[in-house]
């Protein structure tokens, strides 16, 4: 009984979606949208201590398998890095260190300067039925 349950709410959940995701755009792809070349230059996030690291992580890094990594790994407040070996890490690791807690900082600054720029570039494109407006997130 309990699978004839599963199975029949596998269906009506299949049916749900079929119907809810039915295509509803008639037309044949006769007018292709194309986006104009956008000519907003942004200036570049400050990384400023991540720059040299290749690996910034906040509990804990496992490596599985025959993984190279290039450059420093930070660890910050966690302490368990593994799987080097078999991983090369041609680098420093950095537990809790001056680095990767300064590193961790910049983190926080380099995010909350790109998540607080605006896009003065946005255009706005017609076609038969629609009107797209495309605005690149900075």
């Amino acid at each position: 009984m309990k699978i004839k349950n599963l199975l029949a709410s596998v269906i009506f959940a299949s049916l749900i979606l079929m119907i809810g995701c039915k295509k509803d755009d008639k037309d044949p792809g006769g007018n292709p949208v194309v986006i104009p070349v956008q000519t907003t230059i942004s200036a570049k996030v400050p990384l400023a201590g991540l720059s040299t690291l290749a690996v910034l992580a906040g509990s804990g890094i496992t490596n599985t398998g025959a993984t190279n990594v290039t450059g420093d790994i930070g660890l910050c407040p966690g302490t368990s890095i593994g799987g080097f070996p078999p991983g090369i890490l041609v680098g420093t690791q950095h537990i809790n260190d001056a680095i990767a807690t300064q590193a961790k900082l910049d983190l926080t600054t380099a995010y909350n300067n790109a998540a607080s720029r605006v896009s003065t570039d946005i255009v706005t494109l017609s076609g038969n039925r629609r009107t797209y407006t495309y605005s690149r997130s900075l």
